[in-house]
């Protein structure tokens, strides 16, 4: 999924990196679901940073659900990326996310 020369800075899984991750990149941040079980069931999305319109991020998503950044693409498509553990990561991954964004949004 990554294109030449893209470095892979934060990365969060809830299952297994073969199944299940979230991420960002220094071009995009990114999702994805696999199902090992039926691929019908597979799911990547991803955004580069030029297509985002707003990132919000979400600390506190109730007691059964992680942590998440709400992508908002400039097409008003949406995904959440997920990211757990201790709050100072949660943080890091959030603040890192929203730094890239800001950072590369107009130069990709």
């Amino acid at each position: 999924m990554l294109d030449k020369n893209e470095i892979i800075y934060k990365f969060y899984s809830e299952n297994t990196n073969e199944t299940a991750g979230n991420f960002f990149t220094n071009k995009r941040v990114a999702t994805y679901w696999i199902d090992k079980r039926d691929s019908k069931n597979n799911q990547l999305k991803y955004a580069f940073y030029k297509d985002i319109i707003k990132i919000e991020t979400r600390k506190r998503a109730g007691a059964t659900y992680c942590p998440y950044a709400l992508i908002t693409k400039k097409d008003n498509t949406k995904f959440e990326v997920f990211v757990d553990g201790s709050e100072q990561d949660i943080k890091s991954f959030f603040e890192d996310l929203l730094f890239e964004w800001k950072k590369n949004a107009k130069s990709i």
